[in-house]
């Protein structure tokens, strides 16, 4: 692709495979993919102070306050603004006045909010299980492995997350449609929203989100 490539916000509950889908984009299309949860460990390892208020956050198990977290993704921002390279929020902005501070340091060309049926959504959480040797991943409703609860790679014995359970997921859905609700509002104002459709029976979201974007 010869010309400059959008600037990104990906929305999508936990689970409705934002992260692949950004990961994919990253190396196809070059661009730079910025995950919240990765860049907080990242920064965590380093020895400013704003680095350490986090690690301090972190592991106190407190949430981290917009303005902490503001900081800190400006950082980024400034290397691929100063670097001219395109990149993809994942995970942020997660609240309007992120979403206002964001405005005021870059442009984002475009959102998308990446929607999925919520019983799916619970299925695909509930049934992940993933090998602790090889990282292989698994789903025991859409992607069995082909020996019950051993890897086909390595045949290590499978393994859950504990907070993959389904009294975990629907609260953690609950909070995140609170969050996003006001934040599609906000760049539906702009005319920046487009909504991609996901299923379990098909692997079309990425092409979907590739295809906006080659346009």
């Amino acid at each position: 692709m010869n010309k400059k490539l959008p600037n990104i916000i990906l929305l999508g509950a936990p689970g409705s495979g934002k992260g692949t889908v950004a990961a994919k984009l990253a190396e196809e299309l070059g661009y730079l993919h910025y995950s919240t949860g990765q860049m907080f460990r990242e920064f965590s390892s380093g020895e400013s102070e704003l680095s350490i208020k986090i690690k301090n956050l972190m592991s106190s198990g407190k949430l981290i306050d917009d303005d902490t977290t503001n900081e800190m993704i400006a950082t980024y921002i400034k290397k691929a603004l100063d670097t001219h390279q395109p990149f993809i929020l994942d995970g942020y902005p997660r609240t309007t006045n992120q979403a206002k501070f964001l405005a005021k340091i870059c442009d984002i060309d475009l959102v998308i909010c990446i929607n999925i049926d919520q019983d799916d959504l619970i299925k695909r959480i509930t049934g992940r299980v993933f090998c602790p040797n090889c990282d292989m991943i698994y789903n025991t409703f859409f992607k069995k492995p082909l020996h019950e609860g051993f890897c086909d790679k390595c045949n290590t014995p499978l393994v859950s997350r504990k907070d993959d359970n389904k009294e975990t997921i629907i609260t953690r859905l609950k909070v995140y449609n609170e969050l996003t609700k006001p934040l599609i509002t906000f760049y539906e104002a702009k005319n920046k929203l487009v909504n991609v459709f996901a299923d379990n029976k098909s692997n079309h979201v990425f092409g979907d989100i590739k295809k906006l974007i080659e346009k």
